[in-house]
């Protein structure tokens, strides 16, 4: 490989860098939000031998996400 073509591999790598730098800074006015959205959730669960079945129904628009964690101890009772 010549030197020339050396320093224009670098060159162009410098470039690319400062294009990608450039391009990742924001000259936008930040996000604003566009309504309040009030989140409706109906849950309900029934149990099927060692299966816990939860059904859950939200108010959310299509394609958006709802995320649930559920926390809590097991409690066997014998009858």
């Amino acid at each position: 490989m010549k030197p020339a073509q050396t320093v224009l591999k670098k060159g162009n790598l410098l470039l690319l860098i400062l294009m990608l730098f450039i391009s990742m800074t924001s000259f936008h006015q930040p996000a604003q939000a566009a309504e309040p959205l009030t989140v409706g959730v109906l849950a309900g669960s029934d149990v099927e031998g060692n299966n816990v079945n939860i059904h859950v129904q939200t108010n959310l628009p299509n394609k958006m996400k709802f995320s649930l964690r559920l926390l809590g101890q097991m409690v066997i009772t014998k009858k």
